[in-house]
């Protein structure tokens, strides 16, 4: 073989390593591409009202919190209900989890997969970047909606630069968080509650609110 047809051969080698590691690297991508979707449960109502309740220092209830087992309880969906939507979809290769009220079962699915999940005549990109599915019919009868959650946080920023740190803070700037100044019994502008704060923020102190 001559020298030529030894860099020729060399050459091809190379060129279809190349093309080989390109399509490897793009079917890894695709394998990967996937949606998120929340499928809320059917449940007791209430958990907004009772947070405010416990949170808000001029209600009868201010600091009544209660354990997260008995927030379960009292407010989460069925247990086997809940365990009927997990079965549902772990059986279909999917990731399903239950948040921590058991309100609603989150689902990691393919691009693929999530077309079982699209609202009538929805477009494909609903899956990609949020909007309203449709509950599969062997669901109906646990699961009020389901909702494709857009999986890109860079999309999102905070609404502006935090106010800066109170003189002694342990918090760096920049930070959301606040040192706590407040009583047991609430402060002045908590404790007069709807007349103190405005919406959407009523019935939280305002530590509270600088603190979410």
């Amino acid at each position: 073989m001559s020298a030529f047809s030894r860099f020729l051969t060399l050459f091809m080698l190379i060129v279809l390593s190349c093309g080989a590691l390109v399509t490897s690297n793009a079917g890894a991508a695709n394998k990967n591409a996937y949606a998120m979707a929340m499928l809320k449960l059917h449940h007791p109502a209430g958990l907004q009202k009772f947070a405010r309740s416990v949170s808000s220092p001029n209600s009868d209830n201010y600091g009544q919190y209660l354990p997260v087992s008995r927030i379960v309880k009292k407010f989460g969906a069925r247990s086997k209900a809940a365990r009927r939507a997990l079965r549902y979809f772990r059986s279909r290769g999917m990731r399903a989890t239950l948040d921590g009220a058991h309100q609603n079962v989150l689902v990691s699915m393919d691009l693929n997969q999530a077309g079982s999940y699209l609202a009538p005549s929805a477009s494909a990109s609903v899956a990609r970047q949020g909007g309203p599915g449709s509950v599969p019919p062997a669901l109906r009868g646990v699961a009020s909606s389901l909702d494709f959650l857009d999986p890109d946080p860079e999309k999102y920023s905070t609404a502006g630069k935090f106010p800066p740190q109170p003189s002694g803070s342990p918090f760096p700037e920049g930070s959301s968080a606040r040192p706590h100044s407040g009583t047991q019994a609430g402060c002045a502008a908590g404790q007069r509650g709807a007349t103190a704060i405005g919406e959407p923020n009523r019935n939280f102190t305002p530590n509270q609110f600088l603190d979410a």
